[in-house]
């Protein structure tokens, strides 16, 4: 089995809401595997490591794809569960994929991150843009508000001061 073949199997497991992005991330040309140091790994350790990136990311303006849903995954596991990491990076480095599989070989979750201040690769589909206004909306009038005079007309018994004399 190649590396692309390899990345074809892991972007056919790939589920849950941002599957469709990491999945393209994947496929991607660029995209290749890169040094896996820890390629074993249980549920705990992974739960407790995205919990940490879930907090730390978003202050470091590191965007993220599927860490919600990893979250999730783990989380519904026994913390001794094994886990099997695989790693992925884009030719230039500066995006970085995580794919967890369980023993079976059965996909646990993914997540795909950026370097701080960089937006993921545009891989999903746009979204669809907002609609175009009316080309010849009519506009309504502006009102002026005025101020409610609450005690115009009332004598209150007080002498005129300078303002109200007559």
């Amino acid at each position: 089995m190649t590396n692309e073949t390899d990345k074809a199997a892991l972007a056919a497991l790939i589920a849950g809401a941002e599957g469709a992005r990491i999945a393209a991330f994947l496929h991607a040309s660029g995209t290749g595997f890169a040094p896996n140091p820890f390629p074993q790994s249980t549920a705990g350790a992974v739960r407790h490591v995205a919990e940490g990136n879930a907090l730390e990311y978003p202050m470091r303006g590191i965007a993220t794809a599927g860490l919600p849903d990893l979250l999730q995954a783990v989380r519904a596991l026994p913390t001794s569960t094994p886990l099997a990491r695989h790693i992925l990076k884009s030719e230039d480095s500066a995006h970085t994929c995580y794919v967890y599989l369980d023993g079976a070989g059965a996909f646990v979750g993914a997540f795909l991150h950026g370097k701080p201040d960089m937006p993921l690769p545009p891989f999903a589909p746009a979204p669809a843009p907002a609609p175009a206004k009316p080309a010849a909306a009519r506009r309504r009038p502006r009102w002026m508000a005025r101020q409610l005079d609450l005690f115009a007309g009332t004598d209150w018994g007080l002498p005129a001061g300078p303002a109200q004399s007559a």
